[in-house]
């Protein structure tokens, strides 16, 4: 993958027109050059997890997908990702479109989370994204920006203190302390740094 814009989205994309109208057109809708696939079939997964193996460039070990598969049959995108039991063994899960000057990632598989993480860092990385800094599992960090301020919002998801690292000073909105080199977040804890 190169540098560039990148596009992704998940299963059930294009099912209904920006009016909430069913289409009537095979999936992904009215998306499917964009994205360079056609739905072929999609699966509920009530019991039983399915698989997903990825290729050299979404590499790292397989995956599980839970709830919802989509079946993808490429008309040009790439496959980077595929199902590994079943009848649907081998068929597509995760496939990587170059449309116009960026990329189409279609993530047909609802992934567990720790591999969804992985490939969205590892496509965010693919276009040049950069994070301010590193955060531990179950820590979410939103950066918003207006202008030349920036303000970096950190929310522990877990019951369990997390400690993040700095890599500068920063202030902390809510509370007015000066922090750095590393910060706690307590359980379900929330900070706001500029």
């Amino acid at each position: 993958m190169q540098a560039g814009g990148v596009f992704v989205t998940s299963f059930r994309l294009g099912v209904k027109t920006e009016s909430s109208q069913i289409v009537r057109t095979p999936l992904p809708g009215l998306l499917r050059d964009v994205m360079g696939v056609t739905v072929e079939d999609y699966i509920p997964i009530y019991s039983a997890k399915q698989g997903v193996k990825f290729s050299a460039a979404l590499a790292g070990p397989d995956g599980e997908c839970g709830l919802w598969a989509d079946i993808l049959q490429p008309s040009g995108a790439e496959v980077v990702g595929s199902y590994t039991a079943g009848e649907h063994a081998g068929a597509a899960a995760v496939t990587i479109n170059g449309h116009g000057k960026g990329k189409a990632v279609y993530v047909g598989a609802d992934l567990d989370p720790a591999s969804l993480a992985r490939v969205l860092r590892t496509l965010a990385a693919s276009a040049g994204v950069q994070q301010p800094m590193d955060v531990p599992a179950g820590v979410e960090m939103t950066v918003r920006k207006s202008d030349d301020k920036q303000w970096i919002f950190l929310l522990n998801h877990s019951s369990v203190a997390q400690t993040v690292s700095l890599p500068k000073t920063f202030t902390d909105l809510l509370t007015q302390e000066a922090h750095s080199g590393t910060i706690e977040l307590s359980g379900y804890g929330v900070r706001v740094l500029a």
